[in-house]
């Protein structure tokens, strides 16, 4: 991996990256990528995909950001694009149909 960031970053001047299902990686992984390169671009920006609370990858040595889903999932919420109640409430359930709960949104544009 680190070669491969080395590389990229040389051959091709890389200087951003998103990492998808960066939690499933060791941390120390993570630490020797940056540092390989950040060699080479000093101000590449790596960017992690973490669905859940992510400050263990954002202490300064692993990424630079994450994709915020909470927060994402949080506003889709707040503008009523999704139901607030668990998912297990709104799917499908096997013989009885779907099952869609009634919500009440109003979002003041004053």
């Amino acid at each position: 991996m680190r070669r491969i960031g080395r590389f990229w970053a040389q051959e091709f001047g890389i200087d951003g990256w998103r990492l998808d299902v960066a939690s499933e990686v060791d941390h120390r992984l993570w630490r020797a990528f940056r540092t390989v390169v950040r060699e080479v671009q000093p101000d590449a920006f790596l960017v992690a995909e973490i669905w859940h609370p992510a400050m263990p990858w954002l202490r300064g040595d692993q990424f630079d950001s994450v994709m915020n889903y909470p927060f994402r999932a949080a506003i889709l919420d707040f503008a009523g694009r999704r139901p607030s109640m668990p998912e297990r409430s709104w799917t499908p359930s096997i013989g009885r149909g779907r099952h869609i709960p009634s919500r009440s949104t109003t979002i003041s544009t004053t």
